[in-house]
């Protein structure tokens, strides 16, 4: 859907893949995806460095949002 749609920018829920790089990989195929990383925020401390480089290669592409209230 995202290749078929380029113009398009979409947002992929990458959930809590901060332990699994392998599904960001597809950044460089699909230049409209975006992701939002608020909710996975303590979980990217698994593996700092592959968060690290992944923000500095896609920081176009990296949205911050909170999805959950506290109370």
């Amino acid at each position: 859907m995202f290749k078929k749609h380029p113009k398009t920018k979409l947002s992929c829920p990458y959930g809590w893949y901060a332990n699994d790089w392998a599904p960001w990989g597809n950044f460089d195929e699909l230049p409209n995806n975006v992701v939002g990383i608020g909710a996975i925020n303590a979980e990217l401390g698994r593996q700092p460095k592959n968060a690290h480089n992944f923000f500095v290669k896609y920081q176009g592409q990296v949205l911050f949002g909170k999805d959950s209230l506290e109370t």
